[in-house]
Formats: C-alpha cells, sequence, structure tokens
C-alpha cells in the first residue's frame, strides 16, 4: 500500500511538471494576425535574415497582393508570435482564399515558390529545440481567420540550421525535392568534375550545330526594355509548349503574368534580391530563355522555356544552363538552386536535395473533405514522380 502511494504521488508530480511546463510553452509565444502589411513592415526587416530566401521577401508577397487577378478574393493572413518581452520573433505571411466550396489558408504565389516557411529568430529557433512546438502551433491555428482548411506547399525541412517547427503541424511529403548546386572554385573545375569527357565532347559538337544557323552568344539584358522584350518572348515560347504536350497553360493568366513581371522586371533591388534574366541567342533569335532571383549570393531559377524548331535537336536549355552556371561563378556566386523537380540537367548538376513537405490542416468538419483530396492528389503526383524518376536513371546511365 504504501508503494502503491509513492508511485501515486510520483505520478501527480509528474503530470503537474508536464502541466506547468505546458503553460510555459504555451505562454512563451503570444500569437496575432493582421491584414495590414504596413503593421509588420518593421518586423519582417527585423527577421528578413541572411538564412532568409527571395520567397520571404516582402517583395515577394506585395507582388503577389498588388496583381490584377482579384478572382480569387483573397486577403492578406500575416501571423505574428510575440515572445514574453513583447518583441517580434516569429512571422509567416499567408493569405485566405474561396476555391470552390472551401475556404482555404495558404502561401502567396504557392505554386511559384520554392520553399515556405515562417521567419523565426534565433530565440523562437532556440524555444522549438528545447520544448515541442505542437502546443505551441495549436495556439496559432486559434488566431487564423475563418477557414476550412491550412495548406502550406513546398516548406523545407529545416530553417535556420534546425528543424522546420511547422512540421508539428499535419504534413505529408511533398510530391518532389529541391535541387541546389554549390560554385565553390572556378568554373573550368566545376566544370570538368560535373562533366564526362564524352559529355564534354557532345556538348562542342551541338555548338558547332548551332553555329550552322548563326553566331552563337549568350545574353543578359541590361535595359527595362531588353528585359521587357525577352520575357515577352519566354511568354510567347512557354505558351507553345503548353500547346505542344496538351496541358493548361498557367501563363495564360494576367494576374500570375503581373506577379512575375513585378518580381522579373523591377528597375533596382529590393531587399537584397535582384532580379536575373538571360538568353541564349542564336543569329538574332532568343532560342532559349532562362530567369531567377540573385540572393544571399544564390541564384533562384524561376521559369525557363525554350523554341520550337530545328535548333531544339540540339540542346539550347543545356546550354543556356552551362553560360548561367559559368556567368553565376564569374559574379561570386556560391550557389544556385535549381527548384523542385528531378528533371535530367538538375540531377546532373546538383550536389545536394531538400526534402519538402506539404502542410496539409483541416480547421473544420468540411476541411476534412478537402484535405483528403488534397492528400490523395499529393500522393498521386508523387507516385507519378517515381515513375518518370526511371527514365531519368535511365538517361542518366546513357553514353554521352
Amino acid at each position: 500500500m504504501k508503494h502503491a502511494a509513492v508511485i501515486s504521488d510520483l505520478h501527480r508530480a509528474k503530470n503537474s511538471m508536464q502541466v506547468n511546463q505546458l503553460e510555459r510553452v504555451n505562454s512563451a509565444i503570444q500569437f496575432k494576425c493582421t491584414s495590414e502589411i504596413e503593421n509588420v513592415r518593421e518586423i519582417w526587416k527585423q527577421l528578413h535574415t541572411s538564412e532568409s530566401t527571395p520567397f520571404h521577401s516582402l517583395a515577394w508577397l506585395e507582388a503577389w497582393h498588388l496583381r490584377r487577378d482579384k478572382r480569387y478574393k483573397e486577403k492578406l493572413a500575416l501571423v505574428t508570435g510575440f515572445a514574453r518581452t513583447g518583441h517580434a520573433i516569429f512571422l509567416i505571411p499567408l493569405i485566405t482564399q474561396q476555391q470552390g466550396p472551401f475556404r482555404i489558408i495558404t502561401c502567396a504565389g504557392n505554386k511559384s515558390a520554392t520553399y515556405h516557411s515562417a521567419l523565426i529568430s534565433a530565440e523562437a529557433r532556440d524555444l522549438f529545440l528545447n520544448y515541442d512546438p505542437k502546443p505551441i502551433f495549436r495556439d496559432f491555428l486559434t488566431v487564423l481567420p475563418s477557414a476550412d482548411i491550412l495548406f502550406i506547399p513546398a516548406t523545407p525541412e529545416s530553417t535556420r540550421s534546425a528543424p522546420n517547427p511547422l512540421l508539428s503541424l499535419p504534413h505529408v511529403k511533398s510530391r518532389c525535392t529541391s535541387s541546389e548546386m554549390d560554385l565553390t572554385g572556378n568554373w573550368h573545375n566545376i566544370h570538368m568534375r560535373k562533366r564526362t569527357a564524352k559529355s564534354r565532347s557532345n556538348r562542342r559538337r551541338k555548338l558547332e550545330r548551332l553555329k550552322h544557323f548563326g553566331d552563337v552568344e549568350f545574353h543578359v539584358p541590361k535595359t527595362f526594355r531588353e528585359r521587357q522584350a525577352l520575357f515577352d518572348v519566354l511568354l510567347t515560347q512557354k505558351a507553345d509548349w503548353f500547346d505542344a504536350n496538351h496541358l493548361p497553360n498557367f501563363l495564360s493568366d494576367d494576374g500570375v503574368v503581373d506577379f512575375y513581371q513585378r518580381l522579373l522586371l523591377c528597375r533596382k533591388r529590393s531587399e537584397g534580391t535582384e532580379p536575373f534574366l538571360a538568353a541564349l541567342h542564336v543569329g538574332d533569335q532568343p532560342v532559349a530563355v532562362t530567369t531567377g532571383l540573385i540572393h544571399n549570393r544564390c541564384l533562384y531559377g524561376l521559369l525557363n522555356s525554350m523554341a520550337f524548331g530545328p535548333m531544339a535537336r540540339f540542346s539550347p536549355g543545356q546550354l543556356l544552363l552551362e553560360k548561367v552556371l559559368q556567368h553565376c561563378c564569374n559574379l561570386g556566386l556560391e550557389r544556385v538552386d535549381f527548384g523542385p523537380g528531378e528533371q535530367e540537367y538538375k540531377v546532373r548538376w546538383t550536389d545536394r536535395t531538400i526534402r519538402r513537405y506539404d502542410i496539409v490542416a483541416p480547421l473544420t468538419a468540411s476541411g476534412q473533405c478537402a484535405a483528403l483530396a488534397i492528400r490523395a492528389r499529393i500522393a498521386l503526383k508523387r507516385n507519378l514522380r517515381r515513375l518518370s524518376n526511371v527514365k531519368h536513371a535511365l538517361n542518366i546511365l546513357r553514353p554521352r
């Protein structure tokens, strides 16, 4: 009996400690939600650190929010977390939008960004490392606007060199990973390391074939008018590709085009982010175009396109990629982020892959139905991706 009483006292003490710890964790961060950018502009500047990406920038959010297309009746939901001392240590920019019968909370430009995650301070990172973030994010869900489901796609497995606290919410593995390449060293050594003698010979042969159509030149537009003209070429080439493959063209949406124009055609750097456009010209014709954002000595790829016709047989897109990588080395960049996907050219050049996850958290009973549909769609795309990876692996083993 005495032994049982001691055990009971220990259980009560343990439960009391757990409750006290839970109360400390719950009170460690107080969340607030606003729909006004001006209310968080200064907080954004404080939390946008050197480890952030262009997808975390205020310019990215404003470009999406100010675009012409308002068919989804979107509203900003900027969630800020404050420490006990009152200073901000957490910020995640979200939007609410109506999709069919469901009200969804998601991220701005969610199909365009490589990563979606919160801006967190070093203090918040230490807090999430020392405590289970699940009770913290239960409070996070309570301050969100009224909606059926929270859907945050493509969130990385880590932020600020620590596990991503958002993954304490219900999530599934995303349909594909992201790829990065290191640019340490000079271009000659990188090229020799990444490409075999046979592949380099094949590249020279294709380059000679292209020269039969005209002079081959790598071009980076300098003026606004040149960037605008090159962006129009990209839209035309992308439209031709979607039509040829019988796929819906997401760039036929004026709002999406306006979003990319605001990002890529801006006249000055914003929050340390610089737009990047480049093309491979054969004669006077741009046969391949690439775009991206340079941030923290890294090029983040966005949109690529290539012209149809007889020159497409000689892989102008791959030739342009090598020119872009060489240009990045000359600029002193340290990394290239190829974005999501396991395309053959990414597999050949990548040095590491980054796992991504999709957060799918139902907030209402009807949201449960939406969550089931979203999870099923993600699983289907992931399985289709696995089948296509077999083809990529066989292509890599094929002699070049």
